[in-house]
């Protein structure tokens, strides 16, 4: 949720997403070497049959009524969707192992031992 905030701002209401549509603008345009990032968008048009002619920012906005966090959650959850649908290795490998938060406290001790999504780790067990 982080890549629809403001620079100045860390509060959740502020968020907007019209940083989604610079987000997926610049990674749709860097992605000419990265197979995995453009079979994401492929699977969004052809499962999906998410392929707004205005765009997704637009149609996601359109769809949540405005709601400026909703229509980014709907934008991540086909990413999540798409990810336990896919398996891609590298998820797999990710969360093949506990994962420890890199928020620590001060004395060093991270703020969780296991910072995975469940979904994620039973992925593992139905692969």
């Amino acid at each position: 949720m982080w890549v629809g905030l403001p620079v100045n701002s860390s509060v959740m209401f502020d968020i907007r997403i019209d940083l989604l549509r610079s987000y997926i603008s610049g990674y749709q345009s860097a992605e000419e070497n990265d197979v995995e990032g453009a079979a994401f968008f492929q699977w969004l048009i052809d499962i999906k049959q998410e392929f707004p002619t205005q765009g997704w920012v637009k149609k996601y906005l359109d769809d949540c009524d405005g709601d400026h966090i909703r229509a980014i959650s709907k934008f991540w959850s086909f990413l999540h969707e798409y990810l336990l649908d896919t398996k891609p290795h590298w998820l797999l490998a990710l969360n093949s192992n506990p994962l420890p938060s890199g928020i620590k406290n001060g004395a060093g001790v991270p703020a969780s031992l296991d910072i995975r999504n469940e979904k994620h780790v039973e992925l593992l067990r139905g692969s």
